[in-house]
């Protein structure tokens, strides 16, 4: 434990004395189910640094019971995209020259098990920066909602407005007894 203390404490001194950091702040994306979504990571280096360039995405599933998985990596001048199954084919790093210092990622066809924490890791010896990244992957409805409000009888719609009604029986328990009526005519 006290080696691994040391270790962090090491790259947070390293990534501090050396200069260079990621440069995209921690933020949210939000994007709709099956659209592609841009994961941002810019990143300076000093030219100090003299190691390897390494760069790592990592998820964290919305799951707190699941590890979080490498979903793409770039080391020793290559790219390997097949580390996540549930991302295989849809992830890809947008520029082709990531020492050019963007290591963005461009994932297509989000799917609501895409939900999670992002975080791109740039390591350069001796340091190590990250930046987390909130994804959150917006569902189109399953339905169409009907709020009523009991209390304005005036603003309810008509019946021939609604094609069909789904109301459970909990529903219906609920509602004021002047909805009730209407809807015992509809339910026979």
């Amino acid at each position: 434990m006290a080696l691994l203390l040391r270790f962090v404490l090491l790259c947070g001194v390293a990534d501090f004395i050396r200069g260079w950091s990621i440069t995209t702040p921690e933020q949210m994306i939000e994007k709709a189910k099956g659209e592609t979504a841009y994961l941002p990571c810019k990143f300076t280096l000093s030219p100090e640094d003299q190691g390897p360039l390494d760069i790592e995405w990592l998820i964290s599933p919305a799951d707190n019971q699941k590890v979080d998985q490498v979903i793409i990596l770039y080391s020793g001048d290559k790219i390997y995209d097949d580390y996540y199954p549930d991302l295989k084919g849809r992830v890809h790093f947008k520029s082709n020259d990531l020492k050019s210092g963007d290591a963005s990622i461009n994932v297509t066809n989000f799917q609501l098990s895409d939900i999670g924490t992002d975080q791109c890791k740039v390591k350069r010896a001796p340091g190590v920066a990250n930046r987390k990244i909130q994804l959150v992957v917006l569902g189109k409805p399953s339905g169409t909602r009907l709020i009523i409000h009991p209390w304005d009888p005036y603003l309810l719609p008509t019946w021939k407005d609604i094609p069909r009604l789904s109301i459970n029986e909990y529903q219906v328990k609920t509602l004021n007894a002047l909805l009730r009526v209407r809807l015992s005519h509809l339910l026979r």
